[in-house]
């Protein structure tokens, strides 16, 4: 009986060891954020791929602010497990606008990255500041964002 007990718990902690394993994530250099095509002069769709490449995907939060250039805070949103954020505005097309998006997931460690690269684990979870501009070019027949 006490060697059964003994298998099952090397067999519980070699699941817990490769549960941990499986945690993959990427430094924050290699994430980012675009305009989606589905933009337009009165709304605004906006992809993060670190909702893509850091997992587990259901511990991501990022939280959005959107601002103009004075500083004044247009709309905020925090999304959680989703690539996405999405919304109507009624800026002008002349306007350009700051994005801040904060991507935190204490559960994605870099570890395993760092290894992969041959490199000392540190870790480290997931906690990433994006900054961006958003603005309009103007093109025939409608304008676009950028």
């Amino acid at each position: 009986m006490k060697h059964n007990t003994y298998l099952l718990m090397a067999f519980m902690l070699g699941v817990a060891q490769l549960s941990e394993a499986q945690v993959t994530c990427v430094p924050c250099g290699m994430l980012g954020m675009s305009m989606n095509v589905s933009s337009q002069e009165t709304s605004i769709n906006i992809y993060h791929s670190g909702q893509y490449m850091t997992h587990p995907q259901e511990h991501n939060v990022f939280v959005w602010e959107f601002s103009d250039q004075q500083g004044n805070t247009l709309h905020q949103e925090t999304i959680v497990d989703d690539a996405f954020c999405s919304f109507e505005h009624s800026w002008s097309l002349t306007d350009t606008m700051n994005v801040t998006v904060t991507l935190v997931n204490q559960e994605a460690v870099l570890d395993n990255w760092y290894i992969s690269e041959g490199l000392p684990p540190t870790g480290n979870s997931i906690n990433c500041l994006f900054e961006d501009q958003i603005y309009w070019e103007t093109g025939e027949p409608t304008p676009w964002g950028s």
